[in-house]
């Protein structure tokens, strides 16, 4: 049987990764609507509603690195 130091090493793994995944999908919004890609595209490609998609990714916001180690994604990055 694993220790549970293992399982939680595991958590904490798991976490960076999806939250490196939620900063590369908020790039992507961005990119594609800086192309012109309309909300309801962004929505079907997330799988969300589009008023969903521009809620969680459609006002612009500053952020630091800090920001992002301590948990929070933000929505549009305008220094990127």
């Amino acid at each position: 049987m694993n220790k549970p130091e293992s399982y939680l090493a595991s958590i904490r793994t798991a976490r960076t990764e999806l939250r490196q995944l939620e900063l590369d999908i908020a790039y992507d919004v961005k990119a594609a609507r800086d192309a012109g890609v309309p909300w309801s595209a962004i929505g079907d490609a997330l799988q969300v509603t589009r008023q969903a998609a521009q809620m969680r990714y459609g006002h612009t916001n500053h952020w630091t690195a800090a920001d992002t180690t301590a948990g929070q994604t933000p929505s549009i990055f305008s220094d990127r």
